[in-house]
């Protein structure tokens, strides 16, 4: 048996360990690839308050709850929304319309996500479709940079398993752009090192894709973190690496080629970044608090806070089950393999000093507040709430992969003594890895009698287990003993963690979801009044395409947010959130413009101008009669005009149902005037204002610009002149150019691939190997 194992462990090559890799990522995630199962992490049962058709035993955890009012209500609008050109950039179900958002999410702006919404029209599956090869691809560039940091074929394997497969991911599953910003960055530093030894086209496309990549698909802090990382990796590359050029011509050029790179990338995605722009320019979080920034920070304040730091990141099993509901809500996730553990207790401090600083600025950045205040006001780290050591994920899993590389690829000996001082400090390491690896068990086991009073002890006495185990495997080199423990850990502890629920199961509709369905069949909004705030979440609705006036975005214009508070509602969270308005805003002007057309409550409405429809749980469901529907027009005579910004006062003057649609594709509407009036007007449309959309009126079969204007603070309007009889209203934002990136990164890749031709049918041309070390 040891000679199997020893065979196997000495023998396996870079290919061999990428399909072990492959292998165990498929044990980890197959759970979502099969059985018509799709990632979610819950049935949404509660959020629209049926029963249960069938009990499942599969795990439920609405802490994940963007999943379902961000991830996927966003993606059903990218598939199934109505648009008039290649992508869908307006939704009309939330915050009276708003455009679509194409960063940091899942939007097929991105061209890996364009390519994937041609696979389906289900966004449960396109998002878990888009989950799971963000999670491989993660694991991948792990693998693919170690390898060219001249790392042994087990310690690229440990590498990709220790990122692809870690507990982190696998808990953040349902979040995509988590994956995507550790994917991407490794990717980015597989390039940097590719480009300095051989500064070629695909190590530029690499580098050039990498940055694109980040910018659209990570989450936007995230990237700020990992722009730092990889300006840090750079400088340690210009000190560690021979083949770094050190001449002023070469760094030039060097500095050229990478710069470019960069800018390509940032071109591809500048679509995306100018509409975010101006989405937050509107907004109130252009300058959020540092204190709002820092709530999700955990306390650091006593020893007790910091072991539980290190009783998170290292043994969150030994306190029960991290994905569970009654977990500790300090837990953010972020935790590590024990096998990645034992390997960090075992790191060479030469060759892994720099990472280990990169590590140290971020939980410095957690425990004290003018380090995090510094980074957030002047180096670009208040972008969104985040915890600065959750990226320390890439840094560690590069620490674990350099100490397995040590501990099996010594250095040659030159003598007998040479040999048995390297055998000798070896066991050292590992013996005092052993230690350490014990002593944060330990310390895992403390902080659960400290925070519940008890701890599992089965599953202490398992991770103890796994250590003289992986003494063993790293001290013969049995790299198959090794990965049997990974695999073991993974099928009986990580891989429990996976959120998937099965397709059929996820609840999308109700009785009352229906009534409302039949109710707004005209294109009207529902508001859910106080009383009725637990009803469903604000954006839930877009996946049973009901329009609502509430929102969940943490962009919504500093417009609307007043609009709620004059309905009577609250905006939260800087305007993040709004759930209800109040119902003494009923039959108001702002109210009527709203074209709500249903009312949600537990409280019965005394008012003439609703009618109660039915009841269901509780909830009473009210229609209103005698609306003003999507389109009033109002005489210029009758309006306040201040710059392009209208007021309406008197509703007496207000002509209902002025115009009627001819054409709605969602960015592109037609609409056909009920009377042509001989003075100038204002048509009023029910939806937000939003500077980007284009206007045209007809005017004896001539069709003009129009002049958009703001009215009543909130809601979009065109100032019509005499006898217009049509509007044409086109929404135009940056993002709709998105596809010259996309056809920019098809032209690199196609002219790849014909240099690869080339070269295949070239005679005599070497093969590159990668034989290259780098030494600390």
């Amino acid at each position: 048996m040891h000679r199997f194992l020893a065979a196997r462990g000495q023998g396996l090559t870079y290919g061999q360990c990428f399909l072990l890799y492959v292998a165990m990522f498929l044990v980890a995630f197959s759970q979502a690839m099969t059985g018509g199962k799709v990632i979610s992490p819950s049935r949404q049962e509660a959020f629209l308050a049926v029963q249960p058709a069938v009990q499942s035993h599969r795990k439920e955890n609405y802490k994940f709850s963007d999943f379902t009012l961000v991830h996927v209500t966003e993606s059903k609008v990218f598939l199934e929304g109505q648009r008039s050109g290649w992508l869908t950039t307006w939704t009309p179900y939330n915050e009276l319309g708003r455009p679509t958002s194409h960063m940091s999410d899942l939007s097929p702006a991105y061209l890996p996500n364009a390519i994937i919404s041609l696979l389906t029209k289900d966004a449960f599956t396109y998002v878990t479709l888009i989950a799971l090869l963000a999670a491989f691809l993660a694991g991948s560039f792990a693998f693919l940079l170690a390898r060219e940091l001249a790392l042994s074929p087990p310690a690229a394997l440990l590498a990709a398993l220790g990122l692809g497969v870690s507990p982190s991911l696998i808990y953040w599953v349902t979040f995509p752009m988590f994956a995507a910003a550790y994917g991407w960055t490794m990717a980015a530093l597989y390039g940097l090192v590719r480009y300095v030894r051989k500064p070629d086209l695909l190590s530029w496309a690499i580098i050039a894709f990498s940055v694109y990549s980040q910018v659209m698909s990570a989450y936007p802090v995230m990237v700020v973190y990992h722009v730092y990382l990889a300006a840090g990796f750079l400088v340690y590359l210009y000190w560690r690496l021979p083949e770094f050029p050190r001449r002023g011509r070469d760094m030039v050029r060097l500095s050229a080629g990478l710069a470019s790179a960069a800018c390509v990338g940032c071109l591809a995605a500048f679509p995306a970044v100018m509409d975010t722009w101006i989405a937050t320019a509107q907004s109130a979080r252009m300058h959020p608090s540092v204190e709002f920034l820092r709530a999700n920070l955990p306390p650091m304040a006593s020893a007790w806070d910091w072991s539980r730091f290190v009783a998170f990141w290292t043994f969150p099993q030994v306190m029960g089950d991290p994905i569970a509901t009654d977990f500790s809500p300090l837990f953010n996730g972020r935790s590590l393999a024990p096998f990645v553990v034992f390997l960090l207790c075992a790191a060479p401090w030469r060759r892994t000093w720099g990472w280990w600083l990169a590590v140290l600025a971020m939980v410095l950045a957690d425990a004290s507040a003018p380090v995090f205040a510094f980074g957030a006001e002047y180096l670009g780290l208040g972008l969104s709430r985040s915890v600065p050591s959750v990226h320390a994920i890439v840094p560690l899993v590069m620490i674990a992969a350099i100490s397995m590389d040590a501990l099996l690829a010594p250095k040659v000996a030159s003598s007998s003594g040479d040999a048995a001082g390297g055998q000798r400090a070896r066991f050292i390491r590992l013996l005092l890895a052993t230690v350490l690896y014990g002593l944060l068990l330990a310390n895992a086991v403390a902080v659960s009698h400290h925070l519940n009073g008890v701890a599992s002890y089965r599953t202490t006495l398992l991770f103890a287990l796994y250590a003289p185990v992986m003494w063993v495997a790293l001290q013969r080199r049995w790299i198959v003993l090794y990965v049997l423990v990974v695999l073991f850990h993974l099928s009986v502890f990580d891989r429990t963690e996976l959120l998937v629920q099965s397709r059929k199961a996820i609840v999308q509709s109700s009785p009352l979801t229906t009534e409302l369905q039949h109710l707004l069949s005209d294109g009207s909004r529902y508001a859910v009044l106080k009383s009725a705030d637990d009803f469903m979440p604000a954006n839930m609705n877009a996946q049973m395409l009901l329009r609502s006036v509430h929102t969940y975005d943490s962009l919504s214009p500093v417009r609307y947010q007043e609009l709620i508070r004059r309905l009577g509602g609250e905006s939260a969270n800087y305007g993040r959130t709004n759930r209800a308005i109040d119902a003494g805003s009923v039959g108001s002007m702002d109210f009527m413009l709203s074209n709500i057309g249903a009312l949600v409550t537990r409280e019965p409405v005394n008012s003439p101008l609703v009618e109660w429809d039915g009841s269901f749980n509780g909830l009473l469901v009210y229609s209103v009669k005698h609306r003003w529907g999507s389109f009033v027009r109002v005489p210029m005579s009758r309006v306040r005009q201040e710059g392009d910004a209208v007021t309406l006062a008197d509703p007496s003057a207000i002509t209902p149902q002025a115009a009627s649609l001819v054409r709605d594709r969602g960015d592109d509407v037609e609409l056909a005037l009920r009377d042509h009036l001989d003075t100038p007007s204002v048509l009023v449309m029910s939806q937000s204002y939003n500077a980007q959309w284009r206007m045209q009126v007809r005017v004896r079969e001539t069709w003009i610009s129009a002049r958009p204007v703001l009215v009543n603070g909130a809601f979009q309007g065109i100032v019509l002149p005499p006898e217009a009889d049509r509007v044409k209203a086109t929404f135009r934002p940056w993002i709709r150019w998105a596809w010259l990136g996309h056809a920019m990164f098809g032209a690199i890749a196609l002219l790849l691939m014909l240099v690869a031709l080339r070269n295949t049918f070239r005679r005599g041309t070497p093969v590159r190997h990668n034989g290259h070390t780098l030494e600390p």
